[in-house]
């Protein structure tokens, strides 16, 4: 099934999804989904299916059972691990309102640098900027994927090369869950969502608490922080080489990617909450 037959069979509710929890059961049964338990589906059968995984025990699960299963299961892994349904709801609506067309989907052969400034104009107002990153990548063995925010006049960058997909909206979860580096501003929600993809960050802080996420991405080695305002082209390709290619990067950011992908979710920071102030409050009460 390609990318567009998949999406469409997805928006229109024309396959049953596999689910792990009765909230997920009961949460997509109300969407007008049909949906099957997982402790109840038979894998024998010669039967499709999507998967929508909440519990990282299932995926394991599903992992091991996909070997002798007689059925075909795409697991959205767009949907994001976690036992809380508003995070899954989120998750599934963000893979709803992905655009099948987009053309990065027809063709993904070279590996992919995916660059973005964020969606505010006073970061992402930076024509120099993608100039260079043109320079740095044209006619290279990359395909890239440049979002440029909706002021920016791309005829006004100059000839775009033949490998580069240039345009003032990007859907980017979809392009970073195909990327092999993200070179970004350090915002934290495209933090987060390359983590969660497992990819590498090449990071330029334009302002606000971006600095500080450039500074952990550093501490951590997931990824690299430039501090100079201008970078030469070919710097710029030399980096995304090295950190394409450097294995401690990519093992660091496996191991941070599963570490948030199993942590619990949005539920269990609640739950923590919860013990902080009852605790805070015994101690009080004690006092």
């Amino acid at each position: 099934m390609n990318a567009i037959r998949f999406h469409h069979s997805l928006v229109n509710k024309k396959i049953p999804i596999l689910v792990d929890s009765t909230d997920l059961n009961y949460y997509f049964q109300e969407q007008g989904y049909q949906t099957i338990l997982f402790d109840d589906y038979d894998f024998a059968s010669q039967q499709l299916a999507f998967a929508v995984i909440s519990d990282y025990s299932y995926h394991d699960r599903l992992m091991q059972l996909s070997r002798t299963s007689k059925s075909t299961i795409i697991h959205l892994l767009a949907v994001r691990y976690d036992i809380n349904p508003q995070i899954i709801s989120y998750s599934f609506e963000q893979l709803l309102s992905c655009d099948p067309q987009f053309p990065l989907l027809k063709s993904a052969e070279k590996p992919i640098i995916y660059i973005s400034l964020g969606s505010v104009t006073s970061y992402n107002s930076k024509t120099f900027f993608y100039q260079q990153c043109l320079q740095a990548f044209a006619n290279s063995e990359y395909t890239v994927v440049m979002s440029v925010g909706k002021f920016i006049d791309i005829a006004e960058l100059g000839k775009i090369p033949p490998n580069f997909i240039v345009s003032n909206y990007v859907p980017q979860m979809q392009v970073l869950q195909q990327a092999s580096v993200f070179i970004t501003h350090g915002g934290t929600n495209s933090t987060w969502e390359a983590l969660i993809n497992k990819v590498p960050l090449i990071v330029f802080p334009q302002g606000g608490d971006q600095y500080l996420v450039a500074n952990r991405v550093e501490e951590l080695n997931i990824g690299v922080w430039i501090k100079q305002k201008n970078i030469a082209p070919l710097k710029l390709r030399s980096l995304v080489e090295q950190i394409i290619k450097d294995e401690k990067i990519r093992s660091n950011i496996d191991l941070l990617s599963d570490s948030l992908i199993t942590s619990g979710g949005t539920q269990k920071a609640v739950d923590k909450i919860l013990e902080f102030k009852q605790r805070n409050s015994i101690s009080h009460v004690l006092q």
